[in-house]
């Protein structure tokens, strides 16, 4: 039933109440621009900033080691045999009370698929073994449900915007999809002008990376 910001944040307080889970981050990576977002529950809000502006996946061992991983992983187990280039960002997570917990890392098999990343914390005690089962087993749909659009606040498409960008997609240029839509060439313009303000592109190659990263095409 999660379909937005408040419902992962509600569902964050209930795996609190219920699971004694002290924090949560849900992440996402843009196949196409490696752009980073994401949702911090319980985590001081400066840590967010930092992870993003400093691309701290990049070394992140938490987040490489999930990606190799098809099963959730422990932070202590990634932290144990992270590498030199890792080090001070081991530290910093630790000083922000990120020592424990579990995350789990999802690709999806469509070439357009994005990275989804799922952490749970427990500060600087690892979850006890009843704890450990019941994350390992809800994990990886809460990985699913950051796949839905909605939750990043991407923008809406109309019908016909989409119809425009499927095309484009499929290589036909403005004229022929003109003559597939049954409409002039400027009306495809001023449709894929809009697609452009939307999605904050600069031309059609990536309004169509960005529309398929989305799962609009």
């Amino acid at each position: 039933r999660v379909r937005d910001q408040a419902d992962l944040e509600k569902l964050n307080d209930d795996l609190g109440k219920k699971l004694g889970i002290e924090s949560m981050i849900a992440g996402r990576v843009c196949r196409y621009t490696k752009a980073e977002t994401g949702y911090f529950f319980g985590i001081r809000e400066e840590w967010g900033k930092l992870y993003i502006e400093n691309n701290y996946s990049a070394v992140d061992p938490v987040f490489n080691m999930a990606l190799s991983s098809p099963a959730p992983i422990l932070w202590e187990d990634a932290y144990a045999r992270s590498s030199s280039a890792s080090t001070a960002f081991v530290q910093r997570s630790m000083d922000f009370g990120l020592a424990a917990g579990i995350s789990y890392a999802h690709r999806g098999y469509a070439m357009a698929s994005d990275t989804t990343l799922v952490s749970m914390g427990n500060g600087k005690t690892p979850f006890s073994r009843a704890q450990n089962r019941i994350i390992q087993h809800i994990i990886p749909h809460i990985a699913e449900i950051l796949v839905q659009p909605t939750l990043w606040n991407f923008p809406t498409l109309t019908a016909k915007e989409r119809e425009v960008i499927k095309w484009c997609a499929h290589g036909k240029s403005y004229w022929e999809i003109s003559q597939l839509m049954s409409i002039s060439e400027r009306t495809v313009k001023f449709h894929m002008n809009n697609i452009f303000k939307k999605l904050d592109v600069l031309n059609k190659a990536q309004a169509v990376a960005r529309c398929m990263s989305l799962g609009y095409v």
